[in-house]
């Protein structure tokens, strides 16, 4: 236990992070009650802004950094919540509900009545030779994207600059289309054979990997960075195992995209249940097991049917709904996430707009769920019209008919998996699906809208499958 250098006031609820989860919850708690007593705490120094917009803001789409943030410290202030900044809090005491952190250099202690951990993530660093200095720290030039401080770092890189990306995930590409633009040469190494691994089908990211080489970025799949290379302190290139060969590449700077990790530390040391992947569990009403305890966002972990156990939570979508929930929850009130978690996500990167909900085949066949699969390409519009594209549907179904997973890459995907989601969290027998209505207007769409004709296909052969066994 820490030592107590002093104590501050008791508070009613105390809220940890300061993201969307976080000031979500906030919000809610203000909405009931005006007067009840709420402290924010975070080791940041900035309340919440737009993670996901921080490409978008190194791209100089965004122009300003303060037009990502949502709400302002003065903002929570005005409402009468105490918003404590750059204090890391280090653990819990459930028993005494007390958390203690570091501030100022000191260690504090704060009694909660109510709890909501909104701690967020942070991003993995793989075990790589070169990657920090012999005092701990990250080689200079090596960045991850997490923090306004990371974007701003980023930002500064230079045309002509050669930046080496670790990971095709959804921040390593979407950074990649950022610098790409601003004439930066840029490298994706992925270990996976195709981009966006952990959130979308092969077959789904056919066409943005096509793009992505067309924008001139070199983009090595199924391929591993082994060491990075530099004199001790600055990054000078990295080395990459690729097709059965080393590749030694020069770099000025290396952006670390591997994925993320829970900030749940905390949680884990006051045995708040948590699944193998250190994601703390909530109900439907975001409470721990642990009395008093809330939870929300992407430190969280909620059950999803489709998968048959927890899903972690990484969306702000669903962050700022589980806020909403906890916030409310803390003060007495009953909410809920009213239907199941079907998980839901989405993206545009190099003009390809992408959305998937529910499972991939990967996530299937680890977990040894037996499932049809079901891939379509079709037309947005009458071929006769010149805006007509391709769209790509890839599905995957149990023997009893329900939807696992459903995949698009195209025109309006994320309007067509939006559709879906409903249909998963509703359960929706593929006998009822494939019969679903669709509006017709050349302009808009063909006559059998390409989804109709896609889940048809899935119906057909669901029901040819299924007659034999």
């Amino acid at each position: 236990m820490f030592n107590r250098n002093h104590n501050l006031e008791n508070t009613s609820i105390v809220i940890i992070g300061s993201g969307t989860a976080a000031v979500s919850a906030a919000q809610s708690i203000r909405k009931y009650d005006k007067d009840i007593e709420v402290t924010l705490i975070t080791d940041e120094t900035v309340m919440e802004y737009s993670r996901c917009g921080l490409p978008y803001y190194i791209s100089g789409v965004v122009d300003k950094f303060e037009n990502l943030v949502e709400y302002s410290i003065e903002w929570l202030k005005n409402k009468g919540i105490k918003v404590m900044t750059d204090c890391r809090v280090k653990s819990i005491s459930p028993v005494s509900q007390t958390i203690y952190f570091d501030c100022n250099n000191a260690v504090n202690s704060l009694h909660y009545e109510k709890l909501i951990i909104a701690t967020g993530s942070r991003p993995k660093i793989p075990h790589l030779e070169g990657v920090y200095k012999n005092d701990g720290k990250l080689i200079e030039n090596i960045f991850t994207l997490r923090t306004n401080r990371d974007a701003e770092c980023i930002k500064k890189i230079e045309k002509g600059m050669k930046v080496v990306i670790v990971g095709a995930g959804l921040t390593g590409v979407e950074t990649a289309e950022a610098l790409s633009s601003k004439g930066i040469e840029v490298s994706i190494v992925e270990f996976f054979d195709s981009v966006l691994p952990s959130v979308f089908e092969k077959d789904i990211t056919a066409e943005l990997t096509k793009n992505i080489r067309n924008n001139g970025i070199k983009l090595y799949l199924a391929s591993a960075v082994k060491e990075i290379l530099s004199n001790g302190e600055m990054v000078k290139g990295v080395v990459v195992s690729a097709a059965e060969k080393e590749i030694k590449m020069n770099a000025d700077y290396v952006i670390i995209s591997a994925g993320n990790k829970p900030n749940s530390e905390m949680a884990i040391e006051a045995n708040i249940k948590h699944t193998e992947s250190k994601h703390i569990i909530v109900d439907d009403h975001m409470k721990t097991d642990m009395d008093n305890v809330f939870a929300a966002g992407d430190v969280t972990a909620m059950y999803a049917p489709y998968a048959k156990g927890y899903v972690a939570v990484g969306t702000g979508s669903i962050a700022t709904r589980q806020g909403l929930i906890a916030g409310a929850n803390a003060i007495g009130k009953d909410e809920k996430f009213n239907l199941p978690f079907v998980n839901a996500r989405t993206t545009q990167c190099f003009d390809v707009e992408l959305a998937a909900v529910g499972a991939s085949g990967f996530e299937l066949d680890n977990n040894k769920v037996k499932y049809i699969t079901y891939y379509y390409e079709g037309d947005t519009h009458p071929r006769y019209m010149p805006w007509n594209r391709k769209v790509q549907f890839k599905f995957f179904l149990n023997e009893d008919g329900q939807l696992l997973g459903a995949h698009c890459s195209g025109n309006k995907a994320s309007q067509r998996i939006n559709i879906l989601s409903l249909a998963m969290a509703k359960e929706v027998n593929i006998k009822e699906l494939h019969n679903m209505e669709f509006a017709y207007a050349p302009a808009v769409s063909p006559v059998l809208d390409p989804m109709y004709i896609a889940l048809t296909g899935l119906y057909i052969k669901w029901k040819r499958i299924t007659a034999y066994q």
